[in-house]
């Protein structure tokens, strides 16, 4: 998954679904108990956002508030 967003990112540079994968890549670190690996693709959804909370943004603060919830 990780490839297949890198190769999205070079043909795709502000690609609409940029956030939707980085928060699936993030998710299935969360699943794997890997909470370092989700944070750093956590942190880059909120970091892309640029100040503006639309719905990846807000899902990837909750998720990095409850980090070791499962």
């Amino acid at each position: 998954m990780v490839l297949c967003f890198e190769d999205y990112m070079l043909d795709f540079p502000d690609g609409v679904f940029a956030n939707r994968m980085r928060y699936q890549i993030g998710q299935s670190h969360w699943l794997l108990s890997d909470n370092e690996k989700a944070t750093l693709w956590l942190k880059k959804i909120v970091d892309s956002g640029q100040g503006d909370d639309g719905f990846y943004v807000y899902v990837a603060k909750q998720r990095m508030e409850n980090l070791d919830k499962r």
